[in-house]
């Protein structure tokens, strides 16, 4: 779920390979409900800051168009299959982009936001897991071995079950609670769990544990987080590298944060922040 009506930026300035930057070239050449966030990962003693996440409305392309755009992107032709078998109840497609050296990865996601707050209103559906996202993604250089997971939306949970939640998912590194979530999150008097959206993503033939929490109605800023996001950064030794690469987001929105333990049993946190015109590349 990102905010709405945003306008692309030159993040395509980012990418080196010829594969992401044409990948992310079609993708806002889509400008009449593009929406986009600049995503940072963190891990131990590395950052990755080569990423993207881009949004575009179910409604602008009919199934046909939609097939032909996927083909356009070089999504692997599985991954098209299970996107249009899945993308009637969809209201938004998302399309990722991570390098880190010479490995890309693409992904492209189905939402179904407006599915679920339409099931809620009519009491079809309350507090129970739902399947918020599909994800889909693969390495540019083995696109045969693509991955798919699935997010799942807690609706409707106080601030402290989300934290309980949090405390239990299997494997979550405990300091991304201790130095950013719990001072960022838990310990703001001002916020309050409708103003997040907590989801979870379990692996079922791999080691990922790890959350997603929407942050749009809390209306932080990435300078509300900077503080706890250093401390982070010192305890992972990359304090100096990440001041350098967020010191031109601090005035913008802080879209959502994910986190926990990845398929490479490592710890990580990612963040998400809104771009509009004026974002610096």
């Amino acid at each position: 779920m990102l905010s709405s009506h945003l306008t692309p930026s030159k993040t395509d300035t980012l990418f080196q390979r010829l594969e992401t930057k044409q990948f992310y070239q079609r993708c806002s050449n889509m400008q009449s409900t593009f929406h986009q966030e600049r995503s940072i990962k963190l891990k131990p003693g590395q950052i990755i800051d080569r990423r993207a996440l881009m949004g575009i409305e179910k409604q602008e392309k009919t199934l046909d168009e939609w097939s032909s755009f996927l083909r356009l992107l070089n999504v692997p032709p599985e991954v098209i299959r299970q996107v249009l078998n899945n993308i009637q109840n969809a209201n938004t497609l998302l399309f990722g982009i991570e390098e880190l050296n010479d490995k890309a990865t693409l992904k492209v996601y189905l939402e179904y936001w407006d599915f679920l707050i339409s099931l809620i209103q009519q009491g079809k559906h309350e507090r129970q897991p739902f399947a918020l996202n599909r994800g889909y993604k693969w390495e540019t250089d083995h696109p045969e071995h693509w991955k798919e997971d699935i997010y799942w939306c807690y609706p409707l949970l106080t601030l402290p079950e989300l934290h309980k939640r949090l405390k239990t998912l299997t494997g979550i590194n405990g300091a991304i609670l201790q130095y950013f979530l719990n001072p960022l999150l838990f310990q703001n008097r001002s916020l309050r769990g409708e103003q997040l959206v907590y989801l979870e993503i379990v692996g079922e033939d791999n080691a990922r544990r790890s959350f997603d929490i929407n942050c749009y109605k809390g209306q932080l800023s990435v300078s509300d987080a900077l503080p706890y996001l250093l401390e982070l950064a010192q305890h992972w030794r990359i304090k100096n590298d990440l001041s350098k690469v967020l010191s031109c987001y601090s005035s913008h929105c802080l879209g959502h944060i994910s986190g926990g333990v990845g398929r490479d049993k490592q710890p990580f946190l990612s963040i998400y922040i809104e771009e509009s015109s004026t974002a610096a590349a």
